[in-house]
């Protein structure tokens, strides 16, 4: 559908050597303002009286992210109805 290709960089690691688990939260985060920017552009939440507000997040972690990585967070599939709306990130 849409996707927003980022680069790990080292502020985004822990100790470890690895992007931390809160810091997907982040880059998750850039990818969908990424993928709402027209509608907000637009001011289609504005208009509407419409709030973007995260009330839930699940991450299945696969494997880990190192500095100098590009990766590419794909919007897979959005759902909605009148009271909210399901992003699925990849």
């Amino acid at each position: 559908m849409n996707g927003t290709t980022l680069q790990i960089r080292g502020y985004h690691c822990d100790a470890y050597g690895h992007v931390n688990n809160a810091r997907y939260l982040e880059l998750l985060e850039e990818a969908r303002w990424s993928f709402l920017e027209p509608a907000v552009k637009e001011k289609f939440f504005d208009t509407r009286d419409l709030l973007f507000i995260v009330v839930n997040i699940n991450i299945s972690y696969k494997k880990p992210l190192v500095p100098t990585q590009v990766v590419d967070i794909e919007i897979t599939d959005v759902t909605y109805n009148n009271k909210s709306m399901i992003v699925r990130q990849t």
